[in-house]
Protein backbone atom coordinates (compact mmCIF):
# COMPACT_ATOMS: atom_id res chain seq x y z
CA UNK A 1 0.00 0.00 0.00
CA UNK A 2 2.64 2.85 0.73
CA UNK A 3 4.61 1.52 -2.44
CA UNK A 4 1.65 2.29 -4.25
CA UNK A 5 0.74 5.62 -2.66
CA UNK A 6 4.48 6.60 -3.56
CA UNK A 7 3.76 5.26 -7.32
CA UNK A 8 0.79 7.88 -7.32
CA UNK A 9 2.33 10.58 -5.88
CA UNK A 10 5.55 10.15 -8.30
CA UNK A 11 2.68 10.33 -10.86
CA UNK A 12 3.45 7.16 -12.51
CA UNK A 13 0.83 5.68 -15.40
CA UNK A 14 -0.83 2.50 -13.93
CA UNK A 15 -1.80 1.76 -17.01
CA UNK A 16 2.05 2.07 -19.01
CA UNK A 17 4.90 0.10 -16.94
CA UNK A 18 7.35 0.83 -19.58
CA UNK A 19 10.17 2.26 -17.71
CA UNK A 20 11.52 5.45 -19.21
CA UNK A 21 14.79 5.84 -18.23
CA UNK A 22 17.30 3.49 -19.98
CA UNK A 23 21.38 3.81 -20.30
CA UNK A 24 22.56 4.82 -23.52
CA UNK A 25 25.51 2.78 -24.77
CA UNK A 26 28.68 4.55 -23.28
CA UNK A 27 26.75 4.92 -20.03
CA UNK A 28 25.79 1.26 -20.28
CA UNK A 29 29.34 0.16 -20.54
CA UNK A 30 30.56 2.30 -18.23
CA UNK A 31 28.31 0.17 -15.89
CA UNK A 32 29.50 -3.26 -17.28
CA UNK A 33 32.73 -1.97 -16.20
CA UNK A 34 32.12 -0.52 -12.95
CA UNK A 35 30.27 -3.83 -12.11
CA UNK A 36 32.59 -6.22 -13.68
CA UNK A 37 33.54 -8.32 -10.48
CA UNK A 38 29.88 -8.71 -9.49
CA UNK A 39 29.11 -9.39 -13.01
CA UNK A 40 31.63 -12.23 -13.00
CA UNK A 41 30.78 -14.19 -9.79
CA UNK A 42 26.82 -13.35 -10.25
CA UNK A 43 26.74 -14.60 -13.81
CA UNK A 44 27.79 -18.54 -13.50
CA UNK A 45 25.06 -18.89 -10.80
CA UNK A 46 22.67 -17.53 -12.59
CA UNK A 47 22.95 -19.97 -15.35
CA UNK A 48 22.72 -22.67 -12.73
CA UNK A 49 19.63 -21.45 -11.18
CA UNK A 50 18.35 -20.54 -14.74
CA UNK A 51 18.99 -24.38 -15.65
CA UNK A 52 16.74 -24.76 -12.25
CA UNK A 53 13.78 -22.72 -12.74
CA UNK A 54 13.71 -22.50 -16.80
CA UNK A 55 10.87 -25.34 -17.04
CA UNK A 56 8.32 -22.73 -15.29
CA UNK A 57 9.41 -19.81 -17.39
CA UNK A 58 11.36 -17.73 -15.52
CA UNK A 59 14.48 -15.42 -16.05
CA UNK A 60 16.59 -14.26 -13.81
CA UNK A 61 17.94 -10.41 -13.66
CA UNK A 62 21.20 -9.43 -12.43
CA UNK A 63 20.21 -5.39 -11.31
CA UNK A 64 23.23 -2.84 -9.61
CA UNK A 65 22.16 -0.74 -6.59
CA UNK A 66 20.62 2.25 -8.13
CA UNK A 67 17.91 -0.67 -10.15
CA UNK A 68 19.60 -1.01 -13.29
CA UNK A 69 19.60 -4.16 -14.97
CA UNK A 70 22.47 -5.60 -15.60
CA UNK A 71 22.14 -9.16 -17.13
CA UNK A 72 19.16 -11.60 -17.83
CA UNK A 73 19.43 -14.89 -18.58
CA UNK A 74 16.29 -16.12 -20.29
CA UNK A 75 14.24 -18.40 -22.79
CA UNK A 76 14.10 -16.39 -26.09
CA UNK A 77 10.50 -17.51 -26.46
CA UNK A 78 10.39 -15.30 -23.03
CA UNK A 79 12.62 -12.53 -24.67
CA UNK A 80 10.10 -12.21 -27.11
CA UNK A 81 7.08 -12.28 -25.15
CA UNK A 82 8.53 -9.45 -23.12
CA UNK A 83 9.68 -7.51 -25.95
CA UNK A 84 5.65 -7.33 -27.93
CA UNK A 85 5.00 -5.82 -24.48
CA UNK A 86 7.22 -3.23 -25.03
CA UNK A 87 7.96 -2.33 -21.15
CA UNK A 88 11.67 -2.13 -21.56
CA UNK A 89 12.66 -5.07 -19.17
CA UNK A 90 16.04 -4.93 -20.92
CA UNK A 91 19.63 -4.43 -19.68
CA UNK A 92 20.30 -0.76 -19.62
CA UNK A 93 16.98 -0.15 -18.13
CA UNK A 94 15.85 1.15 -14.40
CA UNK A 95 13.45 -0.51 -12.11
CA UNK A 96 12.09 1.94 -9.43
CA UNK A 97 8.83 3.15 -8.61
CA UNK A 98 9.74 6.14 -10.07
CA UNK A 99 10.11 4.91 -13.43
CA UNK A 100 7.64 2.11 -13.24
CA UNK A 101 5.53 2.09 -10.43
CA UNK A 102 5.56 -0.81 -7.73
CA UNK A 103 7.75 -3.87 -8.66
CA UNK A 104 9.95 -6.37 -7.30
CA UNK A 105 13.41 -5.26 -7.70
CA UNK A 106 12.90 -1.95 -6.25
CA UNK A 107 11.07 -3.21 -3.05
CA UNK A 108 14.32 -5.81 -2.57
CA UNK A 109 16.57 -2.48 -2.94
CA UNK A 110 14.21 -0.08 -0.47
CA UNK A 111 13.83 -3.05 2.15
CA UNK A 112 17.43 -4.27 1.72
CA UNK A 113 15.70 -8.11 2.19
CA UNK A 114 14.27 -10.82 0.09
CA UNK A 115 10.67 -9.75 -1.34
CA UNK A 116 8.17 -10.84 -4.02
CA UNK A 117 5.35 -9.34 -5.82
CA UNK A 118 2.52 -11.02 -7.78
CA UNK A 119 -0.02 -10.21 -10.30
CA UNK A 120 -1.95 -7.61 -8.91
CA UNK A 121 -0.01 -6.31 -6.37
CA UNK A 122 1.88 -4.72 -8.91
CA UNK A 123 1.17 -1.20 -9.91
CA UNK A 124 1.28 -1.38 -13.50
CA UNK A 125 -1.68 -2.98 -14.83
CA UNK A 126 0.72 -4.67 -17.69
CA UNK A 127 2.80 -6.24 -15.02
CA UNK A 128 0.01 -7.98 -13.17
CA UNK A 129 0.48 -11.27 -15.48
CA UNK A 130 3.89 -11.64 -13.84
CA UNK A 131 5.57 -12.29 -10.18
CA UNK A 132 9.03 -11.09 -9.35
CA UNK A 133 11.03 -12.93 -6.48
CA UNK A 134 14.17 -11.18 -5.67
CA UNK A 135 16.85 -10.68 -3.02
CA UNK A 136 19.60 -8.05 -1.97
CA UNK A 137 23.42 -8.94 -2.66
CA UNK A 138 25.78 -6.94 -0.50
CA UNK A 139 29.68 -6.72 -0.89
CA UNK A 140 32.04 -6.72 1.60
CA UNK A 141 32.26 -4.43 3.35
CA UNK A 142 28.02 -4.73 4.02
CA UNK A 143 26.88 -2.28 1.26
CA UNK A 144 24.28 -3.28 -0.51
CA UNK A 145 25.58 -3.36 -4.87
CA UNK A 146 22.89 -5.27 -6.65
CA UNK A 147 20.41 -7.54 -6.52
CA UNK A 148 18.88 -10.84 -8.19
CA UNK A 149 15.26 -11.42 -9.17
CA UNK A 150 13.29 -14.38 -10.71
CA UNK A 151 10.85 -12.94 -12.89
CA UNK A 152 7.83 -14.57 -14.74
CA UNK A 153 3.87 -15.68 -14.51
CA UNK A 154 2.44 -15.63 -11.89
CA UNK A 155 -0.01 -18.76 -12.30
CA UNK A 156 3.68 -20.83 -12.88
CA UNK A 157 5.20 -19.63 -9.45
CA UNK A 158 6.51 -22.86 -7.55
CA UNK A 159 7.12 -22.54 -3.99
CA UNK A 160 10.83 -23.63 -3.83
CA UNK A 161 11.59 -20.30 -6.10
CA UNK A 162 12.48 -18.00 -3.50
CA UNK A 163 14.39 -20.48 -1.79
CA UNK A 164 16.45 -21.29 -4.65
CA UNK A 165 17.10 -17.07 -5.20
CA UNK A 166 17.87 -16.70 -1.17
CA UNK A 167 20.18 -19.32 -1.34
CA UNK A 168 21.49 -18.18 -4.98
CA UNK A 169 22.60 -15.08 -3.70
CA UNK A 170 23.82 -16.14 0.20
CA UNK A 171 27.01 -18.13 -2.29
CA UNK A 172 27.10 -15.06 -4.61
CA UNK A 173 27.84 -12.77 -1.15
CA UNK A 174 30.04 -15.88 -0.44
CA UNK A 175 31.94 -15.91 -2.90
CA UNK A 176 32.27 -12.04 -3.14
CA UNK A 177 33.65 -12.06 0.49
CA UNK A 178 35.79 -14.67 -0.72
CA UNK A 179 37.22 -12.85 -3.14
CA UNK A 180 37.41 -9.84 -1.07
CA UNK A 181 39.74 -11.80 1.40
CA UNK A 182 42.09 -13.04 -1.45
CA UNK A 183 42.33 -9.22 -3.28
CA UNK A 184 43.15 -8.45 0.33
CA UNK A 185 45.83 -11.25 1.04
CA UNK A 186 47.24 -10.67 -1.89
CA UNK A 187 47.57 -6.58 -1.61
CA UNK A 188 48.79 -7.26 2.06
CA UNK A 189 51.66 -9.96 0.21
CA UNK A 190 52.41 -7.33 -1.88
CA UNK A 191 53.07 -5.27 0.70
CA UNK A 192 55.10 -7.43 2.87
CA UNK A 193 56.78 -8.25 -0.16
CA UNK A 194 57.89 -4.55 -1.36
CA UNK A 195 58.75 -4.05 2.76
CA UNK A 196 60.93 -6.95 2.79
CA UNK A 197 63.01 -6.07 -0.49
CA UNK A 198 63.08 -2.58 0.33
CA UNK A 199 64.53 -3.35 3.84
CA UNK A 200 68.10 -2.97 4.56
CA UNK A 201 68.24 -5.98 6.73
CA UNK A 202 68.43 -9.31 5.90
CA UNK A 203 64.79 -11.34 6.90
CA UNK A 204 64.65 -14.62 7.20
CA UNK A 205 61.36 -16.51 7.12
CA UNK A 206 61.39 -21.07 8.37
CA UNK A 207 58.51 -22.71 9.49
CA UNK A 208 58.26 -24.82 12.50
CA UNK A 209 60.92 -27.06 11.57
CA UNK A 210 63.38 -24.38 11.00
CA UNK A 211 63.32 -24.79 7.21
CA UNK A 212 64.09 -21.59 5.38
CA UNK A 213 60.87 -20.56 3.42
CA UNK A 214 61.33 -17.24 2.14
CA UNK A 215 64.53 -14.89 2.55
CA UNK A 216 64.79 -11.33 1.04
CA UNK A 217 67.58 -9.56 -1.23
CA UNK A 218 70.19 -8.88 1.52
CA UNK A 219 69.50 -12.08 3.31
CA UNK A 220 69.90 -13.54 0.22
CA UNK A 221 73.30 -11.89 -0.51
CA UNK A 222 74.64 -12.58 2.82
CA UNK A 223 74.08 -16.52 2.27
CA UNK A 224 75.33 -16.65 -1.14
CA UNK A 225 75.16 -19.56 -3.00
CA UNK A 226 75.00 -21.74 0.19
CA UNK A 227 71.53 -22.17 0.88
CA UNK A 228 68.34 -23.15 -0.68
CA UNK A 229 65.09 -22.06 -0.03
CA UNK A 230 62.56 -25.12 1.27
CA UNK A 231 65.28 -27.34 1.81
CA UNK A 232 68.10 -25.76 4.03
CA UNK A 233 67.66 -24.84 7.47
CA UNK A 234 68.75 -22.56 9.42
CA UNK A 235 71.27 -23.81 11.26
CA UNK A 236 72.92 -24.18 7.76
CA UNK A 237 72.73 -20.17 7.79
CA UNK A 238 73.77 -18.94 10.96
CA UNK A 239 76.15 -20.35 14.09
CA UNK A 240 73.52 -19.50 16.40
CA UNK A 241 70.65 -21.93 14.88
CA UNK A 242 70.58 -24.54 18.12
CA UNK A 243 69.27 -21.03 20.21
CA UNK A 244 66.68 -20.63 17.44
CA UNK A 245 65.22 -24.00 17.24
CA UNK A 246 64.95 -24.70 21.26
CA UNK A 247 63.68 -20.69 22.02
CA UNK A 248 61.92 -19.53 18.88
CA UNK A 249 60.32 -22.87 17.65
CA UNK A 250 60.56 -24.59 20.86
CA UNK A 251 59.52 -22.37 23.62
CA UNK A 252 57.82 -19.55 21.27
CA UNK A 253 60.68 -17.01 22.73
CA UNK A 254 62.02 -13.89 21.30
CA UNK A 255 65.19 -12.64 21.13
CA UNK A 256 66.41 -9.34 20.10
CA UNK A 257 70.29 -7.94 19.15
CA UNK A 258 71.29 -11.43 19.39
CA UNK A 259 74.95 -11.54 18.01
CA UNK A 260 75.74 -14.21 16.01
CA UNK A 261 77.91 -15.08 12.70
CA UNK A 262 77.05 -16.11 9.34
CA UNK A 263 78.31 -20.42 8.89
CA UNK A 264 79.15 -19.52 5.17
CA UNK A 265 81.85 -17.02 6.03
CA UNK A 266 83.39 -18.12 9.35
CA UNK A 267 86.04 -15.35 9.42
CA UNK A 268 83.06 -12.92 9.34
CA UNK A 269 82.40 -9.86 11.78
CA UNK A 270 79.37 -10.39 14.19
CA UNK A 271 76.10 -9.12 13.19
CA UNK A 272 72.98 -8.97 15.00
CA UNK A 273 69.81 -10.74 15.22
CA UNK A 274 66.70 -10.60 16.70
CA UNK A 275 63.62 -13.35 15.97
CA UNK A 276 59.93 -14.12 17.08
CA UNK A 277 58.00 -17.11 16.63
CA UNK A 278 54.91 -17.09 14.22
CA UNK A 279 51.92 -18.53 15.51
CA UNK A 280 48.78 -19.55 14.19
CA UNK A 281 44.68 -18.33 15.32
CA UNK A 282 45.49 -21.43 17.81
CA UNK A 283 48.53 -20.10 19.23
CA UNK A 284 50.72 -23.00 17.97
CA UNK A 285 54.25 -22.10 16.49
CA UNK A 286 53.31 -22.79 12.91
CA UNK A 287 57.70 -20.72 12.05
CA UNK A 288 59.68 -17.75 12.70
CA UNK A 289 61.27 -15.01 11.58
CA UNK A 290 65.00 -13.58 12.09
CA UNK A 291 66.05 -10.29 11.30
CA UNK A 292 69.76 -9.72 10.30
CA UNK A 293 71.31 -6.19 10.35
CA UNK A 294 74.52 -6.79 8.60
CA UNK A 295 77.87 -5.32 9.56
CA UNK A 296 77.96 -2.64 6.76
CA UNK A 297 75.28 -1.21 8.13
CA UNK A 298 76.41 -1.41 11.50
CA UNK A 299 79.40 0.10 11.05
CA UNK A 300 77.37 2.97 9.55
CA UNK A 301 75.58 3.19 12.47
CA UNK A 302 78.67 3.41 14.88
CA UNK A 303 80.14 5.97 12.53
CA UNK A 304 77.11 8.25 12.89
CA UNK A 305 76.60 7.70 16.64
CA UNK A 306 79.03 6.09 18.58
CA UNK A 307 82.61 7.24 16.16
CA UNK A 308 84.15 10.01 17.08
CA UNK A 309 83.73 12.92 14.08
CA UNK A 310 86.97 13.51 12.62
CA UNK A 311 86.95 16.67 11.26
CA UNK A 312 90.78 18.11 10.62
CA UNK A 313 92.10 17.09 7.57
CA UNK A 314 96.21 18.22 6.59
CA UNK A 315 95.72 21.10 4.96
CA UNK A 316 93.89 22.62 8.72
CA UNK A 317 97.01 22.07 10.77
CA UNK A 318 99.08 25.21 10.42
CA UNK A 319 102.75 25.27 10.73
CA UNK A 320 105.42 26.21 8.25
CA UNK A 321 108.52 25.81 10.43
CA UNK A 322 110.80 23.06 8.82
CA UNK A 323 110.13 20.31 11.33
CA UNK A 324 106.13 21.05 11.55
CA UNK A 325 106.47 20.51 7.48
CA UNK A 326 108.72 17.77 7.57
CA UNK A 327 106.20 15.73 10.37
CA UNK A 328 102.93 16.47 7.80
CA UNK A 329 104.53 15.45 5.19
CA UNK A 330 105.60 11.99 6.79
CA UNK A 331 102.32 11.86 8.47
CA UNK A 332 100.50 12.27 4.95
CA UNK A 333 102.31 9.52 3.10
CA UNK A 334 102.11 6.57 6.06
CA UNK A 335 98.41 7.90 5.73
CA UNK A 336 98.42 6.53 2.33
CA UNK A 337 100.86 3.12 2.80
CA UNK A 338 100.94 1.97 6.68
CA UNK A 339 98.05 0.59 8.76
CA UNK A 340 99.75 1.27 12.07
CA UNK A 341 101.34 4.81 13.25
CA UNK A 342 102.90 5.73 16.16
CA UNK A 343 102.40 9.46 17.02
CA UNK A 344 104.71 11.29 19.16
CA UNK A 345 104.58 14.68 20.94
CA UNK A 346 104.12 16.40 23.96
CA UNK A 347 100.50 17.59 25.36
CA UNK A 348 98.95 19.98 23.18
CA UNK A 349 100.81 19.48 20.29
CA UNK A 350 97.85 17.98 18.29
CA UNK A 351 98.21 14.33 18.41
CA UNK A 352 94.75 13.83 17.84
CA UNK A 353 94.48 16.19 15.11
CA UNK A 354 97.28 14.55 12.93
CA UNK A 355 95.17 11.04 14.12
CA UNK A 356 92.37 12.28 12.23
CA UNK A 357 93.69 14.43 9.29
CA UNK A 358 95.79 10.80 8.62
CA UNK A 359 92.21 9.25 9.19
CA UNK A 360 90.61 11.39 6.19
CA UNK A 361 93.62 10.98 3.97
CA UNK A 362 93.50 7.23 4.13
CA UNK A 363 91.64 4.63 1.76
CA UNK A 364 89.37 4.29 5.45
CA UNK A 365 88.17 8.02 5.08
CA UNK A 366 84.60 6.62 4.91
CA UNK A 367 84.91 4.49 7.78
CA UNK A 368 84.33 5.11 11.45
CA UNK A 369 86.85 6.69 13.64
CA UNK A 370 87.05 5.42 17.40
CA UNK A 371 89.27 7.53 19.31
CA UNK A 372 90.07 5.66 22.93
CA UNK A 373 92.28 7.36 25.88
CA UNK A 374 94.23 4.23 27.62
CA UNK A 375 94.95 6.54 30.48
CA UNK A 376 91.46 7.29 31.20
CA UNK A 377 90.29 3.59 31.41
CA UNK A 378 90.24 1.74 34.90
CA UNK A 379 92.64 -0.93 34.75
CA UNK A 380 90.20 -3.77 34.98
CA UNK A 381 88.06 -2.59 32.47
CA UNK A 382 90.69 -1.62 29.25
CA UNK A 383 90.51 -5.22 28.25
CA UNK A 384 86.70 -5.58 27.55
CA UNK A 385 86.74 -2.04 26.26
CA UNK A 386 89.65 -2.70 23.58
CA UNK A 387 88.75 -5.86 22.68
CA UNK A 388 84.53 -6.95 24.07
CA UNK A 389 83.44 -9.53 25.49
CA UNK A 390 80.64 -12.33 25.24
CA UNK A 391 77.65 -12.29 27.60
CA UNK A 392 78.28 -13.97 31.10
CA UNK A 393 82.30 -13.07 30.39
CA UNK A 394 82.38 -11.79 34.19
CA UNK A 395 80.68 -10.15 37.06
CA UNK A 396 78.88 -7.00 35.75
CA UNK A 397 78.89 -7.48 31.78
CA UNK A 398 75.96 -7.03 30.15
CA UNK A 399 73.37 -9.59 28.93
CA UNK A 400 73.66 -9.88 25.39
CA UNK A 401 77.69 -9.35 25.17
CA UNK A 402 79.16 -6.12 24.01
CA UNK A 403 81.43 -5.47 21.15
CA UNK A 404 85.16 -3.48 21.83
CA UNK A 405 86.73 -0.62 20.21
CA UNK A 406 88.63 -2.19 18.14
CA UNK A 407 85.29 -4.04 16.35
CA UNK A 408 83.56 -1.01 16.09
CA UNK A 409 86.83 0.82 14.25
CA UNK A 410 86.24 -2.40 11.73
CA UNK A 411 87.10 -0.36 8.26
CA UNK A 412 88.07 2.84 9.64
CA UNK A 413 90.78 4.03 12.25
CA UNK A 414 91.73 3.76 15.64
CA UNK A 415 93.50 6.07 17.81
CA UNK A 416 94.98 4.75 20.48
CA UNK A 417 96.19 7.67 22.92
CA UNK A 418 98.06 7.69 25.96
CA UNK A 419 99.08 3.65 24.83
CA UNK A 420 101.94 4.21 27.18
CA UNK A 421 99.71 4.12 29.68
CA UNK A 422 98.13 0.57 28.90
CA UNK A 423 99.14 -1.89 31.79
CA UNK A 424 101.74 -4.76 30.76
CA UNK A 425 99.31 -7.06 31.11
CA UNK A 426 97.11 -5.74 28.09
CA UNK A 427 100.05 -5.22 25.68
CA UNK A 428 100.69 -8.42 24.79
CA UNK A 429 97.13 -8.14 23.51
CA UNK A 430 97.36 -5.47 21.76
CA UNK A 431 100.66 -6.57 20.33
CA UNK A 432 98.48 -10.00 19.23
CA UNK A 433 95.97 -7.84 17.48
CA UNK A 434 99.07 -5.52 15.49
CA UNK A 435 100.14 -9.18 14.01
CA UNK A 436 97.00 -10.73 13.68
CA UNK A 437 94.84 -8.55 12.43
CA UNK A 438 91.91 -10.38 14.27
CA UNK A 439 90.22 -9.84 17.67
CA UNK A 440 89.01 -12.64 20.04
CA UNK A 441 86.39 -10.95 22.79
CA UNK A 442 86.63 -12.15 26.54
CA UNK A 443 84.84 -15.44 26.66
CA UNK A 444 84.76 -16.32 23.29
CA UNK A 445 86.94 -18.57 21.11
CA UNK A 446 86.33 -16.98 17.76
CA UNK A 447 88.64 -14.71 15.55
CA UNK A 448 86.97 -11.61 14.09
CA UNK A 449 89.41 -10.25 11.73
CA UNK A 450 89.88 -6.34 11.48
CA UNK A 451 90.66 -4.08 8.72
CA UNK A 452 91.21 -1.15 10.65
CA UNK A 453 94.54 1.51 10.95
CA UNK A 454 95.50 1.50 14.09
CA UNK A 455 97.47 5.03 15.30
CA UNK A 456 99.06 5.36 18.56
CA UNK A 457 99.58 7.95 20.35
CA UNK A 458 102.05 9.31 23.50
CA UNK A 459 102.98 11.95 25.32
CA UNK A 460 105.98 9.38 26.88
CA UNK A 461 109.29 8.55 25.69
CA UNK A 462 108.52 4.80 24.64
CA UNK A 463 112.12 3.64 24.37
CA UNK A 464 112.72 5.06 27.80
CA UNK A 465 109.60 3.28 29.00
CA UNK A 466 110.98 -0.16 27.58
CA UNK A 467 114.22 0.53 29.49
CA UNK A 468 112.11 1.28 32.83
CA UNK A 469 110.48 -2.16 31.85
CA UNK A 470 107.00 0.19 31.86
CA UNK A 471 106.41 -0.85 28.25
CA UNK A 472 107.35 -4.21 26.45
CA UNK A 473 110.00 -3.90 23.82
CA UNK A 474 108.72 -6.08 21.04
CA UNK A 475 105.23 -3.72 20.96
CA UNK A 476 107.76 -1.27 20.76
CA UNK A 477 109.20 -2.63 18.08
CA UNK A 478 105.89 -3.58 16.56
CA UNK A 479 104.30 0.01 16.75
CA UNK A 480 107.84 2.02 16.07
CA UNK A 481 107.75 1.43 12.38
CA UNK A 482 106.01 4.43 11.43
CA UNK A 483 106.94 7.52 13.67
CA UNK A 484 105.91 10.74 13.60
CA UNK A 485 107.52 13.59 16.16
CA UNK A 486 105.32 16.45 16.28
CA UNK A 487 107.21 19.41 17.35
CA UNK A 488 106.91 20.79 20.43
CA UNK A 489 105.48 24.76 20.22
CA UNK A 490 108.92 26.10 21.92
CA UNK A 491 110.56 24.58 18.54
CA UNK A 492 108.39 25.82 15.95
CA UNK A 493 108.81 29.63 17.62
CA UNK A 494 107.87 31.28 14.07
CA UNK A 495 104.87 29.65 13.82
CA UNK A 496 103.26 31.65 16.36
CA UNK A 497 101.51 34.39 14.64
CA UNK A 498 100.32 32.23 12.38
CA UNK A 499 98.30 30.06 14.99
CA UNK A 500 97.57 33.27 17.10
CA UNK A 501 95.98 34.95 14.13
CA UNK A 502 94.05 31.48 13.42
CA UNK A 503 92.86 31.50 17.34
CA UNK A 504 91.69 35.40 17.00
CA UNK A 505 90.02 35.09 13.77
CA UNK A 506 87.55 31.74 14.65
CA UNK A 507 87.18 32.76 18.87
CA UNK A 508 86.40 36.36 18.03
CA UNK A 509 84.05 35.83 15.00
CA UNK A 510 85.64 38.45 13.24
CA UNK A 511 86.95 36.33 10.29
CA UNK A 512 90.60 36.30 8.52
CA UNK A 513 90.72 40.44 8.53
CA UNK A 514 89.98 40.48 12.06
CA UNK A 515 90.03 44.32 13.26
CA UNK A 516 92.09 42.67 16.54
CA UNK A 517 95.37 44.14 16.51
CA UNK A 518 98.26 42.14 18.43
CA UNK A 519 100.59 44.61 20.15
CA UNK A 520 104.37 43.53 18.95
CA UNK A 521 105.72 43.19 22.65
CA UNK A 522 103.12 40.80 23.23
CA UNK A 523 103.74 38.82 20.33
CA UNK A 524 107.44 39.22 22.12
CA UNK A 525 106.44 37.65 25.21
CA UNK A 526 104.72 35.02 23.24
CA UNK A 527 108.09 34.21 21.20
CA UNK A 528 110.01 34.04 24.84
CA UNK A 529 107.59 32.06 26.52
CA UNK A 530 108.56 28.34 26.70
CA UNK A 531 104.69 27.00 26.44
CA UNK A 532 104.64 23.55 28.78
CA UNK A 533 101.01 23.33 27.46
CA UNK A 534 102.52 24.02 23.49
CA UNK A 535 99.38 24.78 20.87
CA UNK A 536 96.58 24.22 23.64
CA UNK A 537 98.04 26.30 25.80
CA UNK A 538 98.52 29.28 23.39
CA UNK A 539 94.68 28.87 22.16
CA UNK A 540 93.99 28.99 26.26
CA UNK A 541 95.78 32.12 26.69
CA UNK A 542 94.08 33.93 23.39
CA UNK A 543 90.76 33.14 24.66
CA UNK A 544 91.33 34.36 27.97
CA UNK A 545 93.03 37.47 26.45
CA UNK A 546 90.12 37.97 23.90
CA UNK A 547 87.27 37.56 27.09
CA UNK A 548 88.34 41.01 28.23
CA UNK A 549 89.30 42.78 24.91
CA UNK A 550 86.34 45.24 24.47
CA UNK A 551 89.02 48.13 22.25
CA UNK A 552 89.97 45.62 19.86
CA UNK A 553 93.86 46.05 21.17
CA UNK A 554 95.71 42.83 22.92
CA UNK A 555 98.34 44.75 24.40
CA UNK A 556 100.71 43.57 27.84
CA UNK A 557 97.85 44.72 30.30
CA UNK A 558 95.57 41.40 28.72
CA UNK A 559 98.17 38.72 29.82
CA UNK A 560 97.45 36.11 31.73
CA UNK A 561 99.63 35.39 34.75
CA UNK A 562 102.02 32.78 34.23
CA UNK A 563 103.61 34.68 31.55
CA UNK A 564 106.53 36.57 31.65
CA UNK A 565 106.18 40.08 30.64
CA UNK A 566 109.34 40.45 28.48
CA UNK A 567 110.66 44.33 26.60
CA UNK A 568 109.91 44.13 23.39
CA UNK A 569 112.47 44.39 20.95
CA UNK A 570 112.20 48.34 18.88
Amino acid sequence: MDSWIRSRALGVNPRDGSSPTVLNKSEFTALLSKKKDLIAIAIPFMKRLYDVISDSGFAVVLTDEQGYIIEIVRTPDLEEAIMKTGVNYLPGSRWLEEDVGTNGIDMVLRLKKPYQISGAEHYAVTHHPVACIGAPIFNARGELTGTLTASGYSDATQKHTAAMMVAAVEVITDEIMIREKNRQLTITNNRLTKVLTSMSDGVIVTDNLGVIQQMNPVAQHMAGQSIRMNYSSISDFIDDGSVYHKDILGKGLSYTDREVAIKSKPHSAHILATANPIKDEQEQIVGGIIVLTPAAKLQKLIKRYAATSARFHFKDIIGKCPAMRSALDLAERASRKSNTILLEGESGTGKEIFAQAIHNNSDRKNGPFVAINCGAIPRELISSELFGYMEGSFTGARKEGRPGKFELANGGTILLDEVAEMPLEQQVNLLRVLQERTVTRIGSIKEIPLDVMIICATNKDLKLEVMRNNFRQDLYYRLNVISVKIPPLRERMEDIPLLADFFISSMSNSGPKSKIVVKPEVMECFRQYNWPGNVRELQNVIEKMLLYCEDGILGMERLPAGIPLRTAVK
